[in-house]
């Protein structure tokens, strides 16, 4: 369930897409799999105690925002109506939040008006809560 594929972060030109990482994938359940791998590892994250310590070094969980712009890009490079079942959009929702800067924050929303515009789903209270967040991060960066 590998991307066919990728490019991470810092390899996208800048221009594209709020250099969300690329992973292309073959097919909606591929997609959705990988979705679920990140969306586990930010909710593993967030409820992870301090001072556990992992029983294999080799094991890293990474950062919530990377696993919350794995979840973005997937979103904003892939475009299967089949992938935007409630559990897609409920993680795109979460890593949303995570989203800083003002280029991802309008991919993303134009994400979020193309998932309505596919799927009949009404993101209207969602996209508002989401702009009252990220307020915040443009009011925190002047």
């Amino acid at each position: 369930m590998e991307p066919i594929f990728g490019l991470s972060s810092g390899e996208v030109p800048m221009e594209s897409s709020a250099s969300f990482p690329i992973e292309v994938y073959s097919t909606p359940i591929a997609l959705q799999a990988n979705m679920a791998i990140h969306l586990s590892f930010i909710v593993l994250i967030a409820y992870k105690p301090r001072l556990l310590k992992l029983s294999r070094p080799e094991v890293r969980l990474g950062s919530d925002s990377w696993h919350a712009q794995k979840i973005a890009g997937m979103a904003v490079w892939n475009h299967f109506k089949e992938q935007f079942d409630p559990l897609f959009v409920a993680a795109l929702l979460l890593a949303a939040q995570k989203m800083t800067h003002e280029s991802q924050q309008m991919a993303l929303l134009a994400a979020f008006r193309d998932i309505e515009a596919k799927m009949g789903i009404v993101l209207d209270d969602q996209i508002t809560r989401l702009e009252v967040i990220w307020r915040t991060f443009r009011h925190d960066q002047r």
